[in-house]
């Protein structure tokens, strides 16, 4: 799939009318979420760090293998893989034998160090992690919930339903498509010139990790209306 799923759609537009929109055909969502997310990295990309944010959510197999924070829906609800080690942090001072997390993996500190990225070898090694055979009902091993940036879900909810319909008709697009657009695209603006703060997503900048989590806690304000 991709970063959204069927689901997320359901909170934004009603699926009779998404499927309309789409011709019951999932490549055409696919392809309007590409352009949402290109829309939202070329905003973001010089503060923020997308990279871990549009990872694939993915339909739950218990034999599949998934890694730290790997989302996965069940039925209608999400769970993702437990993150247990604190995200790192560029200034925080690291002893040998400390672990963290960052974008996706643990690393375990083979070097004293600070402000030194884990994907620099000479200071981290590498610890992998990951989840397989266990339900998702096994607390030890998930937690239920979403794990992805609230704010950036909805920009691109709004963002994928407006490039949808301008496949159909791009000067018949409803009112409150088109607002929805221009309001999203501002917010990305402000966010870009540092005017508007994603507070529940990594920034670039030497600052402490995610800690908003979507239908779960604890949760920052959300700054995008």
């Amino acid at each position: 799939m991709g970063y959204l799923t069927q689901l997320d759609y359901l909170s934004h537009i009603q699926d009779v009318n998404w499927q309309q929109i789409i011709s019951n055909n999932v490549s055409v969502q696919m392809q309007s979420e590409a352009l949402a997310q290109a829309e939202i990295i070329g905003k973001l990309v010089q503060k923020y760090d997308c990279l871990e944010e549009f990872r694939d959510t993915k339909l739950f197999n218990i034999n599949d293998v998934y890694g730290i924070n790997q989302l996965v829906y069940s039925g209608n609800d999400y769970y993702f893989v437990t993150q247990k080690e604190k995200s790192y942090i560029a200034t925080e001072y690291y002893n040998l034998g400390s672990i963290v997390y960052y974008r996706g993996q643990n690393y375990i500190c083979n070097n004293a160090n600070k402000g030194i990225l884990p994907s620099n070898t000479n200071y981290w090694t590498l610890q992998p992690y990951s989840v397989t055979g266990q339900a998702v009902t096994n607390t030890a091993f998930y937690t239920k919930g979403d794990n992805r940036s609230v704010i950036i879900f909805n920009l691109c909810v709004d963002i994928a339903i407006y490039h949808a319909h301008t496949r159909i008709s791009p000067k018949n697009i409803p009112q409150i498509r088109i607002d929805k657009f221009n309001q999203s695209m501002a917010f990305l603006e402000q966010a870009q010139r540092g005017q508007a703060v994603i507070h529940d997503l990594p920034t670039l900048q030497p600052v402490q990790g995610r800690s908003t989590r979507f239908n779960s806690s604890p949760k920052n304000q959300n700054t995008y209306n």
